[in-house]
């Protein structure tokens, strides 16, 4: 808004003149109440102007609600801000324009829409918003997922792309995956038999099969085990902060005062987690150099390695490696562990889909052996479960948010250079134009239609990975450790709720997050199936 720059330096011409009235002390009093009078005349109609350029200009934003001073429409977010843009959006339209704090912003609520940013505008909205969580934690940014579109992040990305989840690296991996799926399995088992009822709280399973999953293809050891826990600590309490609606992000002049005392917090979290990844990659670089590995590089050599061969114009940093691992936790263990969970909460509220699943996988597995990544192909039902899954309990709720580098135009409104672009994949999964019987959890309508979770859909109307050059580049990873895990768990046990407990009545409220989890861990009552109990004791 150029109008504003005039205001500064009117205010100082009047000063001016104020300061000159020392030279004529007799008339002071005149010339001093002329002077701030028209100093007054002037302010309104300044004031006047730019209300009234503000109103051209909203005329062109995109419709949203009023907002207040100062915190603007902070006050309409809730504890899960994807259900409350959902409900905003109800109203005002899929295309939303909010002032949260003092940042210009946009919700999105849309396939149509999404459609136009992934495949039209998607350099525009390339780049990510400099949280005071990527700041602070994720080495100001030097991740992939939270990184500002430039040079280094399309470094990194080709990295990504080129060597870490490539078909051959993934395939190198598959018997790892396979052991630390086997490991909760017997974990599960050995749980079931101990405990009076054979109640069995599975949450925590699920996640540190995952983080095992990432570290051993990581780092080739297992840190939810051991002396290495201390790290799937400390990242517990790191994730909580990151996609968190922090008052200081949105009101920046608050920054330094540190109301909430985050800032401090993530200091400290951000400290300990960076001595723990220097650790993991001097043990790591000094076991390599008294004992090479037989077998694959786990990918922490390749990251040590890219650029060595001159393939890539610069090695990465230090300080980049460690930001690359640390993404690959949060990006990969979290989400697949929690996309298990809503996949068997909802196949404990619905007993015929969990049923009709494991006839699908004892026809194509049988009996005498385990469901290995090959079966996968011919589990229809099992992968459409997981994109249902994904569907009405995306991972992700609330996509990472973009910021627009340049003005650009979206849905015919002008969406101004650096506001923050929100898209609400929750609310696009759920949206009855586009869904039949959208809040009932129905897999069967992948099996009808022509819905792809391996790719983007033409239309952007299933989008759990995002969409254009901010894709999750690990979706390949995180489908085959979801889909494996899921089929595995239905294939050695039969489930059922604890004593007392009704399908209906289980809790299905979710916890705020930029990773949708369940509020409430999952306690189930697994029993060996005869035909699996003797692998699943080996």
């Amino acid at each position: 808004m150029s109008y504003l720059v005039g205001f500064p330096h009117l205010l100082r011409k009047w000063l001016q003149v104020l300061s000159s009235q020392s030279q004529a002390p007799h008339t002071a009093l005149i010339i001093g109440s002329h002077s701030m009078t028209m100093l007054v005349i002037a302010s309104i109609t300044y004031w006047v102007y730019v209300q009234k350029q503000w109103r051209s200009l909203r005329k062109l934003l995109p419709p949203g609600p009023r907002c207040i001073p100062v915190l603007g429409n902070m006050h309409q977010v809730g504890r899960l801000p994807h259900q409350s843009f959902h409900g905003l959006s109800k109203k005002y339209g899929p295309l939303m324009y909010l002032r949260l704090g003092s940042i210009p912003t946009v919700v999105i609520s849309s396939s149509n829409i999404a459609k136009e940013v992934f495949k039209v505008h998607d350099h525009a909205l390339a780049s990510r918003p400099r949280t005071t969580a990527v700041k602070y934690m994720l080495y100001d940014g030097a991740t992939i997922a939270f990184a500002q579109y430039g040079a280094d992040w399309r470094l990194k990305r080709k990295i990504c792309t080129l060597e870490l989840f490539t078909s051959k690296r993934l395939q190198e991996y598959k018997n790892m995956r396979m052991e630390e799926i086997c490991a909760l399995l017997k974990s599960i088992y050995k749980d079931s038999s101990l405990s009076s009822g054979g109640n069995v709280d599975v949450s925590g399973k699920f996640s540190d099969t995952g983080l095992n999953v990432v570290s051993r293809m990581m780092l080739n050891k297992r840190i939810a085990s051991g002396e290495t826990t201390e790290f799937k600590t400390v990242l517990h309490e790191l994730l909580p902060f990151i996609g968190a609606f922090n008052l200081e992000d949105f009101i920046p002049y608050l920054a330094w005062i540190d109301p909430s005392g985050c800032s401090a917090r993530m200091k400290k979290i951000h400290r300990r987690i960076d001595h723990l990844l220097e650790d993991i990659i001097n043990e790591h670089e000094l076991t390599k150099t008294e004992k090479p590995m037989a077998g694959p590089k786990d990918l922490l050599d390749v990251l040590l390695n890219a650029g060595s061969d001159g393939a890539e114009k610069e090695k990465l940093s230090r300080r980049s490696i460690k930001a690359v691992v640390l993404d690959m936790f949060i990006g990969a263990s979290d989400t697949s562990s929690h996309a298990v969970h809503w996949a068997m909460a909802e196949l404990l509220r619905n007993p015929t889909l969990l049923k009709q699943a494991q006839l699908e996988i004892d026809s194509a597995v049988g009996y005498s052996r385990k469901v290995e990544e090959s079966d996968l192909s011919e589990l229809k039902f099992v992968r459409a479960i997981v994109k249902e899954t994904f569907r009405l309990h995306p991972v992700l709720p609330m996509l990472i948010p973009r910021e627009c580098l340049e003005t650009c135009k979206i849905g015919g409104y002008i969406i101004p250079a650096a506001t923050r672009v929100y898209i609400n994949a929750w609310a696009i999964g759920r949206d009855p134009g586009v869904w039949k019987r959208p809040l009932e959890f129905y897999p069967e309508r992948f099996l009808l239609e022509s819905s792809h979770i391996h790719e983007l859909d033409q239309d952007c109307e299933f989008i759990p990975f995002g969409g254009g050059r901010r894709r999750c580049p690990g979706m390949p990873l995180g489908l085959c450790i979801v889909q494996q895990t899921l089929a595995s768990l239905l294939h050695c046990f039969d489930w059922c709720l604890p004593d007392g407990q009704l399908p209906e009545g289980v809790d299905m409220q979710e916890a705020p997050g930029i990773v949708m989890s369940r509020e409430k861990n999952l306690v189930v009552v697994p029993t060996p199936r005869k035909a699996t109990h003797s692998y699943v004791v080996m």
